[in-house]
């Protein structure tokens, strides 16, 4: 029988922020890069996931340090996907969302990263 256990971040909802980002017209067929976040000089943070929309079907990438951590898809069903990928980074560290689409014309995108200071 499989168990689990539950993974405890050891911080406080005040240590919290989100970084968020909206994006007009991105054109078809390019991944572009759609929120980001560099850990400062003597920081560290937990990246607790993140959260996209957009107004057509798309495919949305979480990186960490160029790193493809999680993939995602919205389509005319769902027009929001949570991203549930936990990382510890240390200063320097880079993550970063990315979306791409297929449809005709340009389309808009929201996409937010959530983390705490350590």
């Amino acid at each position: 029988m499989a168990t689990s256990q539950l993974k405890k971040i050891p911080v406080s909802y005040e240590n919290g922020f989100t970084i968020q980002n909206s994006i007009n017209n991105v054109p078809a067929n390019v991944e572009t890069p759609l929120v980001s976040y560099t850990v400062p000089i003597g920081k560290k943070i937990t990246c607790v996931g993140g959260v996209v929309s957009g107004m057509t079907d798309a495919t949305f990438k979480y990186y960490v340090d160029n790193a493809i951590k999680e993939i995602l898809r919205i389509n005319w069903t769902e027009r929001n996907a949570s991203f549930s990928t936990i990382e510890k980074m240390e200063a320097g560290k880079i993550v970063k969302i990315t979306v791409q689409h297929h449809a005709i014309n340009t389309h808009d995108f929201d996409g937010s990263i959530f983390a705490f200071l350590l």
